[in-house]
This record gives structure tokens, C-alpha cells and sequence, in this order.
């Protein structure tokens, strides 16, 4: 399909499966500090526009994706291996930016799975206990 200015313009399909591409390689790679949007329009060949909408249509957005990765880590870190919630943190690359980062993780984290990260790792343990 062509533009009226003689681009080729790709069907909603291509960008479609490009942009599913994109998704599982953010998945696989969250840990990657240099992930970003730029990267994903030099990959994968999608334009920012595209991106934030197909992120819409899961009712997300990519910032909401990509924390939403690192908590859902942290939190396996916490439950399975009992690792303290500040070293979570650390390890899987939390942005420690401005004041209140420890405070937007805390809510991200509520927000996701329903409890603060300490009493989380509190309720994984007495269950691992009984």
C-alpha cells in the first residue's frame, strides 16, 4: 500500500505482529535499562504512534507495562527466594530517581498484587512455613 506520498505504508497486520514481537522481547529483556520506545522504533520498525496504541487496545500504556515487569519480578524474588524488599528492588532495576521512588514502588506494588511488598513477603512466608 502506498502513501499519497509514495511511501510504502505497512497493513495493520505487519505493524500488528510487529509490535507482538516488540511486546515479547520487552518481556524477555525488561531488565535492560536502554529499553525504551526509541528502541523499539529502530527494532522493530513501529512508530511511537502505533505503539501507544496498541497499547491502549490492552488498556495499558508502555510505562505501566515495563514497571508493571519489574514489580511482577521483585515479587517473584520475594516470594520464592525471600529476598528483602529494598535488595527487589535493587536488583530488578527500579528507576531511584527524585524524591518518592521507594513510595511509587510501594503503590505500584499494592496496586498489582493487593498488598504492600513487606506484608507480601509476610504472607508467602507463613505460607511456605505451613
Amino acid at each position: 500500500m502506498h502513501t499519497s506520498t509514495g511511501r510504502t505504508r505497512k497493513s495493520d497486520e505487519e505493524v500488528r505482529i510487529r509490535f507482538e514481537k516488540f511486546v515479547n522481547f520487552a518481556d524477555a529483556n525488561w531488565y535492560v535499562d536502554s529499553l525504551n520506545l526509541e528502541y523499539a522504533r529502530r527494532q522493530f520498525g513501529l512508530n511511537r504512534r502505533s505503539v501507544h496504541r496498541h497499547f491502549r487496545r490492552r488498556n495499558t500504556t508502555w510505562t505501566e507495562f515495563y514497571l508493571g515487569r519489574k514489580v511482577s519480578e521483585a515479587a517473584r524474588l520475594i516470594r520464592e527466594d525471600g529476598t528483602m524488599v529494598k535488595v527487589a528492588i535493587m536488583l530488578v532495576g527500579w528507576p531511584r530517581c527524585g524524591k518518592g521512588w521507594l513510595g511509587r514502588f510501594h503503590r505500584r506494588f499494592r496496586k498489582m498484587h493487593g498488598l504492600l511488598p513487606g506484608e507480601y513477603r509476610n504472607a508467602h512466608r507463613k505460607v511456605k512455613g505451613s
